[in-house]
């Protein structure tokens, strides 16, 4: 997932929502409309947009019980225990969260609960074999340093754990990415120094959060169980969403915010050896681990792009559909007016006359008696408004499942 500067409870609570766009009370009287306005009602009490703490989510008491329940079946390998954390999770999905890592955690209890041959099975997917072994690698040390920092769970050896573990009997690009992550330590070259040396930092180093681990790295964690969740095509109805957009063989994909390549790598299928995907994102290390789930499969049709939270970065006039999932949401909320301008004109200008912007995001207003997205949300009306001041005309809107929606715009032709 892009990663967009953070701002205080203040600023987004003072930040103008939609300048172009004007919301109105089913109670109130409608007054005549500027030239240009969209007007959307409101109907009912709940908010249009909602933004929760990505960073450090809230857990509650029965999530951290069944995270719990989750380490020690992780750690023992006991069947009962993980059939325990199992239907923990279950009534937390349906209770209390949609979408979060609850679900991913299902999957590895009906892992530890399978027999060899049906484990065999679970991993034949090359996306879901790569997930596990980074995740479930040296006895699942990612997965359990990962239930501590956020759950809380008080694990056994934490810090020990944590720390480098030289030699590991891991698959090359999975040690790759553990160097990246400073979980085994990197051979260091000459140039190497000089580059170092060289280096102009730009941000403050991220803070550490327990033996060499830092924030850095538990975001990233929790957006990969997240993105590449090998349950995600059945909540989501991922083939749902393939089936509407239309990708036709031969046709130039931009996927903005790929992270670590959830809908990439099924692109990259769609649109054949003849087509190509340039799969965008600002953080490297979901680059980083999109890079060696290419070189072991084989995609050669995917080309890896480190964007700007302005820009794109893909040549002008270079692609036939631009693709977004649970993004639009936060470019909404919580970035700064010129850079939101900037960041879509150049969706725009990447975009050939005609070319579509394809936006999958999350319901605010959901039915009642169901339980929202657990992430960011955004009515689609809002959307569809802000979008028609930016040249993209809606032509398909669609719900996948109540809590997330598909919305098909095309660039108008102008330049």
């Amino acid at each position: 997932m892009m990663k967009l500067p953070a701002f205080t409870a203040l600023a987004l609570f003072c930040a103008t929502v939609l300048p172009s766009a004007h919301v109105l009370s089913q109670s109130t009287a409608p007054t005549p409309a500027p030239s240009g306005s969209v007007f959307v009602p409101i109907t009912s009490r709940a908010s249009l947009i909602a933004f929760p703490n990505h960073q450090k989510p809230i857990v509650s008491k029965a999530g951290s019980k069944a995270a719990a329940v989750f380490y020690e079946a992780l750690d023992t390998g006991d069947k009962a225990k993980a059939a325990e954390a199992h239907a923990l999770f279950r009534g937390l999905v349906e209770k209390e969260s949609f979408g979060n890592e609850y679900l991913a955690f299902i999957w590895f209890c009906d892992y530890l609960m399978a027999g060899p041959d049906a484990r065999k099975a679970m991993l034949t997917d090359p996306i879901t074999k790569a997930y596990f072994e980074f995740l479930g690698g040296d006895n699942f040390k990612i997965l359990k340093i990962y239930l501590r920092t956020s759950f809380g769970v008080a694990g056994k050896g934490a810090v020990a754990e944590a720390e480098p573990s030289p030699g590991s009997d891991q698959p090359e690009p999975v040690k790759k990415l553990r160097v990246l992550f400073g979980l085994e330590p990197a051979r260091v070259t000459p140039a190497d120094e000089h580059k170092e040396e060289n280096a102009t930092p730009d941000l403050p180093p991220p803070r550490e959060v327990v033996g060499g681990v830092s924030e850095e790295d538990v975001a990233f964690w929790r957006d990969f169980i997240l993105f590449n969740n090998p349950l995600r095509p059945v909540w989501e109805k991922t083939d749902g969403i393939l089936n509407l957009v239309h990708i036709q063989p031969g046709e130039t994909v931009l996927d903005i915010g790929c992270g670590p390549g959830f809908f990439s790598m099924r692109f990259s299928k769609m649109v054949g050896p003849d087509g190509k995907i340039f799969a965008i994102d600002t953080n490297e290390k979901h680059l980083e681990f999109l890079a060696t789930l290419i070189s072991s499969t084989g995609a050669k049709n995917i080309e890896t792009v480190r964007s700007k939270f302005d820009d794109v970065c893909v040549p002008e006039h270079s692609v036939d559909r631009a693709f977004m999932c649970s993004l639009y949401s936060v470019i909404y909320i919580v970035s700064m007016e010129q850079v939101k301008d900037r960041f879509i004109a150049s969706i725009r200008k990447a975009l050939k006359p005609g070319g579509k912007l394809i936006i999958v995001d999350n319901n605010a207003v959901v039915p009642e008696g169901v339980v929202p997205y657990h992430g960011s949300r955004i009515e689609p009306s809002l959307v569809i408004a802000q979008l028609s001041h930016y040249g993209f005309k809606l032509v398909n809107q669609q719900q996948i499942i109540p809590q997330r929606y598909l919305l098909e715009f095309e660039r108008d032709a102008a330049d």
